[in-house]
Formats: structure tokens, C-alpha cells, sequence
């Protein structure tokens, strides 16, 4: 059953030039989940959304993962592109360029990428970065809005919701979503971030 997403809102669709189009970056995981519900269910955005799902092939569930994600988009109305990228390792890296790379190549003109980003993916992007011994312009943090190597736009429209926030509005509308067994490895330095600090 779809449900309505205007009871909670995530961020307010305002914020967004009335012909401006998106193109969500839908991994199937909780966040990108809530971020494309809520998109496909406003009157405002629905009509102005495509979604694309990076199949790293890295995990042996890669393939449902990209089933789970193709299921949604049909029952929620919404295009979908699927990009399956070949990576060089599996390093943290090396999947972060891949990924870019999709969606640059993905990106239409007159679209903005979307992502799911939120505060806990800011502190951890944060420590990361300190711990690599950044700059103080890396201590800054991601920005809401941002732009890829080619120069297109990325917003992040939930960096200021906590995880709290995002885990509430998936349980009210009775969502479901994929969980990445390779999150709880402390072998990445971002899961060691999340899992022991």
C-alpha cells in the first residue's frame, strides 16, 4: 500500500526551483529509501524524479538488491536506471568514484542529483576526514549543496535530519528496505567510524 508521505515531512520541497528534476540516488538502504518515498508520494516532486540504483556487484545479494530496487520504483510510478559498474578492488574509494562517475553520465541537463545523506553521515564524514588529517576546509563537513567532477549540481536535502528522524518516518509508512552486510565490517574506515567511535 502506497502510503502518503505528507504527514512527515523529510524537507520542504520549496527549497527547489519549480522546474528543476531529480535524479535520486536509490542504493535500496533506509536512507535512500525514505529520501525516494517521500519524493515519489509529493504532489510537488513526483512528477520531476527519476531514480538510479549502482549495482557494485561486490555483495553475493547485489542482483536482489537491484530486484528490491526496481520492485519500488514500479509500485511507486517512478523511472529507474540501473548502472552495474565493474571496480578495480573494494576499496571505500574506488566505489565512491564508480558511483560518481554513474551519475554523471546519468545526469540529464535539467536534473539535480539527490542523495540521502544526513547528521550522522556528517559527523562521520567529519572524523573521517580528521583522522586523515585534513585541512580545515575538509573539517567543514559535506555541504546541502555541492557539485560532481563535471560540474553538475548535488543537494542533500536531509543533511539536517538525524537518524532518529528518518528511522520514525520509514516505520510510519511501513517501508522496507535492504540492509548491506558489509556496513557492519570494521575493515572500512567509515564503518569503524559509525560502528566503534
Amino acid at each position: 500500500m502506497a502510503h502518503s508521505a505528507n504527514n512527515s515531512a523529510l524537507f520542504n520541497p520549496k527549497q527547489f526551483p519549480e522546474d528543476q528534476h531529480f535524479l535520486i540516488a536509490y542504493s535500496g538502504g533506509a536512507d535512500s529509501t525514505a529520501l525516494l518515498h517521500f519524493c515519489a508520494h509529493h504532489p510537488e516532486l513526483k512528477h520531476r524524479i527519476r531514480a538510479i540504483h549502482i549495482n557494485h556487484q561486490l555483495q553475493s545479494s547485489a542482483d536482489d538488491w537491484q530486484q528490491h530496487c526496481e520492485h519500488q520504483c514500479q509500485l511507486w510510478h517512478i523511472p529507474c536506471v540501473v548502472e552495474c559498474v565493474t571496480l578495480s578492488d573494494d576499496t571505500e574509494n574506488t566505489a565512491r568514484q564508480a558511483r560518481r562517475q554513474a551519475f554523471a553520465q546519468h545526469l540529464k541537463s535539467n536534473e539535480t542529483l539527490l542523495t540521502g545523506h544526513h547528521q550522522q553521515d556528517q559527523v562521520e564524514t567529519v572524523l573521517f576526514r580528521l583522522f586523515r588529517g585534513t585541512g580545515l576546509k575538509g573539517l567543514g563537513g559535506m555541504q546541502s549543496e555541492s557539485t560532481l567532477p563535471d560540474g553538475q549540481a548535488i543537494q542533500r536535502p536531509m543533511l539536517s535530519l538525524s537518524k532518529k528522524q528518518i528511522t520514525d518516518y520509514l516505520n510510519t509508512h511501513q517501508l522496507t528496505w535492504v540492509e548491506d552486510p558489509s556496513n557492519q565490517s570494521d575493515r572500512y574506515s567509515r564503518n569503524h567510524i559509525r560502528n566503534q567511535i
